[in-house]
Formats: C-alpha cells, sequence, structure tokens
C-alpha cells in the first residue's frame, strides 16, 4: 500500500470523530465539516452534498467499513471544483 493520500487520512479523522464524539451535540455535522474541509485544504476536491455524508456516517457508526472503505468512498466522490 502505498502513502496515504488526503482523502485516506480524512477517512482516518471522520471515523474517530464519528465514534469517539468529542462533542457535546453535532458531532456528525462537525466530522463532516472537517473532513471536507481538510481534504479540500490538502489541495483535493470532494462533492460535499450532504445526502451521501449521511449515508457514509451512517454506516461508520454501524461500524460496517473500515477506514480504507471510508477512504474509497470519500475518493469516488472527487469533484472538479
Amino acid at each position: 500500500m502505498g502513502e496515504p493520500d488526503a482523502y485516506w487520512r480524512a477517512a482516518a479523522l471522520l471515523e474517530q470523530l464519528v465514534l469517539l464524539r468529542p462533542l457535546p451535540a453535532r458531532n456528525a455535522y462537525f466530522a463532516y465539516g472537517v473532513a471536507v474541509a481538510y481534504i479540500r485544504a490538502s489541495g483535493e476536491e470532494v462533492d460535499d452534498s450532504i445526502e451521501p455524508w449521511r449515508d457514509l456516517i451512517t454506516d461508520i457508526r454501524a461500524l460496517r467499513l473500515t477506514v480504507y472503505d471510508i477512504a474509497d468512498r470519500l475518493r469516488s466522490w472527487r469533484s472538479t471544483g
């Protein structure tokens, strides 16, 4: 496996924020915003439509995905800006 890319790092961050719930409320929105911002700050693009992210966060909460699965899904949402 190669070097972790922005999507892989964002996936790890997203997963931890969703599962650890560091805030008293709105953790899913916080995790979504941080992951989108991280990807963009890394020079990449991602679709930020809330619907697919909501489904992803539901799958993360249900422990259905590994960080690699999450990263693959994020990569599939690359946009051209």
